[in-house]
């Protein structure tokens, strides 16, 4: 039985009721996604579950709070900063291959807005030399202007990569090259960003950095931990309320005086 039946199992005998052609009918989700002739549900069923979609190709993970397109170079750029503590100072220029398709919505050199720097490859760049690291409030209101960032940007060039650099039917890729003041240059690339699926899952440490900047924005960071950790050993909580009074983003103390 698929886990799909088995819900549908367990709600019928708690008494819920549905339409039994919800599928089928000429109304039903089938036709109406899809259209009348354009699907085979034999052959959508012959392999139902096998795998779940959440162990194959599993749960992605967008790291970054920018277009998905850029992460790939973005996995690579932060990986040269952090291993070879490169500074805005000494680097002399940034060129960074992605997909063809890819770099056409986020080759913008010269973003003018916050959602525009969402999809400049340039900008994500630059703001990961500068801050060695891509957060939330790198786009919002205007950080899209930052001076030291827009002082790295014309020194940060994008091009498509060839098949000499990747498969042809490898679109998920990026490599980076940054070339120092003193001539030297280090590079990397990735086939695909990490956190896409079960085969390259994002590390625990980078999901809890992620975990933190958002979380931090709601709530106060003095819980931020605690709550990181209480998710994950979820399945051993004794009382869901102390999970969820951590959720309130007014003071408990506040709470417990009210």
């Amino acid at each position: 039985m698929t886990a799909l039946a088995a819900g549908l199992a367990l709600l019928a005998e708690q008494g819920f009721t549905a339409n039994p052609g919800a599928f089928e009918h000429n109304q039903g989700f089938l036709d109406v996604f899809n259209g009348p002739g354009t699907y085979d549900v034999e052959r959508m069923l012959a392999h139902w579950g096998d795998p779940f979609d959440i162990v194959a190709p599993g749960i992605a993970v967008k790291q970054y709070p920018c277009c998905g397109s850029t992460h790939p170079a973005l996995d690579v750029m932060l990986d040269l900063v952090r291993r070879h503590d490169l500074k805005p100072a000494n680097v002399a220029r940034i060129d960074a291959w992605t997909h063809a398709r890819r770099l056409e919505h986020t080759n913008r050199p010269d973003p003018q807005s916050g959602l525009q720097a969402k999809f400049s490859v340039q900008y994500c760049l630059a703001r990961a030399l500068t801050d060695r690291a891509i957060r939330v409030e790198h786009f919002e209101g205007d950080a899209w202007g930052d001076s030291s960032v827009r002082a790295v940007l014309p020194r940060v060039h994008a091009a498509a990569y060839t098949t000499a650099q990747f498969p042809a039917d490898k679109h998920y890729g990026a490599e980076v090259k940054v070339t120092l003041i003193d001539g030297t240059a280090v590079s990397g690339k990735i086939d695909e960003a990490v956190g896409r699926g079960s085969d390259k899952p994002l590390p625990r440490e980078r999901l809890r950095e992620k975990f933190d900047n958002c979380v931090a924005r709601a709530l106060p960071r003095s819980r931020v931990a605690t709550l990181a950790d209480m998710i994950e050993r979820l399945d051993t909580v004794g009382d869901m309320r102390s999970f969820t009074d951590l959720l309130d983003p007014a003071p408990i103390k506040q709470r417990a005086s009210a």
